[in-house]
């Protein structure tokens, strides 16, 4: 007797997905131990974000004009800047690890003394992004570790939170698994959550959000959503709020969640305003007392009122520039989101490219389009589309206006990275839009495994580049 299509898909991905994640979080911690201190993208500075809330410090003391930071551990920054300087400042690009653990061992038996630190552009953040890297922090400085394991505990408690609210997705996904499973470790994903980034988990938080949205959603028995299933769904909203103030367009899909209570639609849209209205003002808050601007840190020459006139009153040819913008770098976007690793000057940064790129985004356009198996839901899906398009669009114009100088032809400062949670929903979206078969769910199983190849492959090319980084 052959085995049904539904039953055969969930026991061979079941399997696919444990090798895999085993896989990704193997290769987590390689790139957390291979790659030096603080190479990863913008690491320094999330670095310094996590060692303050380690000390207890969740809001940053303001020292100026767009200027914020904190007393932090000279010991551990000897160790950072030591590192910094041969990145930054030498044309040394191997360190010695015998070297680096004699002044580790040498730092740590100094007393703790306090250094002050101006680093605005991380220093403005929230704490919720930073927490499980500065509990790698706190734990290992408690218990007495030197510098170089206090630094290695910060990025393997990332990346261990990382691994393990990837099962949660993965548990929490009505449908499209597979599909959050692929968009959460691009080699880049994974790249980030081996370091101090904020990423890994302002994009987890996303994913987790997105799931249960969209489980509560297709309540296939319409049953009354329950208090704890409410709470559950604001807090994900406000912990997201409170990561990056984009994602207040995708809390906004509360609005629109059947709650069947058999109650008047006034009294749902009621509690559907509570739902949302706490975690945006939660985040318009911490923004309002946080006001960074990244242009005029970074010396980028932006002027946000300028580039807000220019909107205003020229709303055409802004949009015209706009799409021009979303023409030429659509792809180089992709490729920085899933192929980029570390930062600072070459040989550091580098991009995977070629064919790599292509045949994943391949295999993720065929899982999105083969693992719905149901009939298709319009409604959510058009709203998933809707979220993670507008999404994507205010992180254009957050850069244009806060990063780009005023009637720049294109707009500056933006990463791939940044778009990972609307890859999620654009996809998942148009996958709801399909009319799925049961057995089209073995060839989703085969493109994830491609897609699984890939991202293996891309870190068995990648490993040997950061061989030269030590000796």
């Amino acid at each position: 007797m052959k085995a049904a299509p539904g039953l055969w898909y969930e026991k061979i991905s079941t399997w696919v997905v444990c090798f895999y994640t085993g896989c990704v979080f193997i290769m987590g911690l390689a790139l957390a131990g291979q790659a030096t201190p603080i190479s990863g993208i913008d690491e320094e500075a999330h670095f310094k974000r996590a060692l303050m809330i380690s000390e207890g410090i969740f809001f940053a003391p303001r020292f100026g004009p767009n200027d914020w930071g904190g007393e932090l551990d000279t010991r551990i920054l000897g160790y950072t800047d030591w590192f910094h300087e041969r990145m930054f400042h030498t044309s040394a690009l191997a360190a010695g690890r015998e070297e680096a653990g004699v002044l580790a061992l040498k730092l740590s038996q100094e007393p703790r003394r306090f250094r002050r630190e101006s680093f605005p552009s991380t220093a403005s953040y929230a704490p919720v992004p930073y927490l499980p890297a500065a509990a790698g922090l706190l734990i290992s400085r408690i218990s007495g570790a030197s510098v170089d394991v206090q630094f290695m505990a910060g990025r393997v408690l990332n990346i261990i939170f990382y691994s393990i609210s990837m099962f949660f997705v993965y548990y929490l996904m009505p449908r499209f698994k597979l599909l959050a499973l692929a968009v959460l470790t691009t080699p880049t994903a994974v790249h980030l959550s081996a370091s101090y980034s904020a990423d890994p988990v302002s994009n987890i938080l996303a994913a987790l959000f997105v799931a249960y949205w969209l489980r509560l959603f297709l309540n296939e028995a319409g049953q009354p959503l329950r208090v704890g299933q409410m709470a559950a769904l604001s807090a994900l909203a406000f912990l997201l709020c409170m990561t990056k103030i984009p994602f207040i367009i995708l809390i906004l899909q509360i609005i629109f969640i059947p709650l069947h209570s058999g109650k008047s639609r006034w009294n749902d849209l009621a509690v559907k305003a509570v739902m949302t209205g706490i975690p945006v003002a939660g985040g318009l808050a911490w923004n309002a007392a946080y006001p960074f601007v990244p242009g005029r840190y970074w010396g980028s020459g932006a002027d946000p009122h300028a580039t807000l006139q220019l909107l205003f009153h020229h709303p055409l040819i802004q949009t015209k520039v706009l799409m021009a913008d979303i023409r030429d770098h659509l792809w180089s976007w992709w490729v920085d989101g899933f192929s980029r690793f570390c930062t600072g000057p070459l040989p550091y940064y580098f991009v995977v490219d070629g064919a790599v790129p292509v045949i994943g985004f391949a295999a993720l356009a065929g899982i999105c389009l083969t693992e719905g198996g149901a009939l298709p839901r319009r409604w959510p899906g058009v709203l998933l589309i809707c979220s993670g398009l507008a999404f994507a669009l205010l992180n254009l114009i957050a850069f244009k206006v806060g990063f780009a100088p005023p009637g720049a032809a294109y707009i500056t400062g933006l990463q791939g990275r940044y778009f990972i949670p609307a890859w999620l929903c654009v996809s998942a979206g148009i996958g709801l839009l399909v009319p799925g078969r049961l057995w089209l769910r073995s060839a989703a199983v085969l493109c994830f495994a491609v897609y699984a190849g890939v991202v293996i492959r891309v870190f068995a090319h990648m490993m040997p580049l950061y061989t030269p980084w030590w000796h």
